[in-house]
């Protein structure tokens, strides 16, 4: 429900807004870069890292973009992480929505754009690795991934750039898809509430039932009182009559 709320009130803010500053902000535009992290081929020191070595949980907390693998020097962010046949893939965003590039990202941009730089490297920490002596060999078991790297040379010459370009923003087309996701949302809760109100209707009927067997149980109560009062009256009566036969010799 928290994040229904969250898009009705961004939803109405985003109508308010100047739709000129909008269009404005599209020359401000995220740059996307898609590409291969690691292949899981053999690498230039002889290492391996196997699709199912990778350790994520840690990464996805701060999905880091660096270049050169120089920690002063993040340029952007990971927003798709995945693992495939061919290794670890992943889609990153260089800036972000309404926000200029900075020099070092524009430069950056440029280089990509030229072709110049198209290819990427893993920072990491190794947990547990095998060694193959007759393939002279590392195996990698279990990797921390650290930071994935925009690089001049790769050590896995296969971790390659698969395409890029301005992500665009269109506001009319976000408006859009958060009014049918809205609708979609609200159906669900309509839906729900429907399910709700059909439960507390079944719910109602087994109280009015549960409480007509209360007034059974009550007044059958009430009957084995009027029984067991019955049965002292008649026990007197019986003593009274015994009482009046003596008095009278029968």
């Amino acid at each position: 429900m928290g994040k229904n709320v969250e898009k009705i009130i961004k939803h109405f803010i985003l109508e308010k807004e100047d739709q000129n500053a909008l269009e404005e902000n599209l020359e401000n535009r995220p740059f996307q870069i898609r590409g291969t992290a690691n292949s899981g081929m053999k690498d230039r020191w002889s290492e391996i890292m196997p699709k199912d070595c990778w350790d994520l949980e840690n990464f996805q907390k701060n999905p880091i973009l660096l270049y050169q693998h120089n920690h002063a020097l993040p340029i952007g962010k990971i927003t798709e992480m995945y693992v495939t046949e061919t290794g670890l893939k992943f889609v990153a965003m260089i800036g972000k929505q309404g926000v200029e590039l900075t020099k070092d990202q524009k430069e950056i941009v440029l280089l990509i754009q030229q072709d110049v730089i198209k290819t990427f490297s893993v920072g990491f920490i190794c947990h547990d690795v095998d060694y193959d002596k007759n393939s002279d060999t590392y195996i990698y078991k279990k990797a921390e991934l650290l930071e994935i790297s925009l690089v001049s040379i790769p050590m896995e010459p296969n971790a390659l750039l698969e395409s890029y370009g301005y992500k665009n923003f269109h506001p009319k087309k976000e408006m859009k898809k958060m009014d049918e996701e809205m609708k979609k949302e609200f159906a669900e809760i309509k839906t729900g509430l429907g399910a709700m109100q059909a439960t507390f209707a079944k719910s109602e009927l087994e109280i009015k039932e549960i409480r007509e067997l209360i007034k059974k149980n009550e007044d059958l109560e009430a009957l084995k009182l009027e029984n067991e009062k019955l049965k002292e009256e008649n026990v007197k009566l019986e003593e009274a009559c015994e009482e009046l036969a003596k008095i009278v010799g029968v």
